[in-house]
């Protein structure tokens, strides 16, 4: 289980909070689909527009659970809007989703 939590510790790490779009690649097992049509390609791209938006993103982690197999993890995000997202212009405010 503590394996599992530290994965999930490194993705949010490397992925939101270094910006580091390259390490989707070595979390995402190739062979896994859903059926709501978002690919891996699509994941990247959202958030180019995220890192764009609010480029100094920075995500901490609240709550992290973990039992057999899953884990379920309470994230805040914190950054300014300094740029353009979802057609929105940049308010240059801080924001805060829990």
């Amino acid at each position: 289980m503590e394996e599992n939590k530290e994965l999930i510790k490194s993705f949010i790490n490397e992925v939101f909070n270094q910006h580091d779009l390259t390490a989707i690649d070595k979390y995402h097992a190739p062979y896994l689909t859903n059926n709501s049509g978002k690919t891996i390609e699509s994941f990247k791209k959202y958030l180019t527009a995220l890192f764009s938006g609010f480029p100094d993103l920075h995500v901490n982690i609240e709550h992290i659970l973990a039992e057999n197999n899953f884990v379920l993890v309470f994230l805040n995000f914190v950054g300014t809007h300094k740029g353009e997202f979802n057609g929105r212009p940049p308010t240059n405010k801080p924001v805060t989703v829990c």
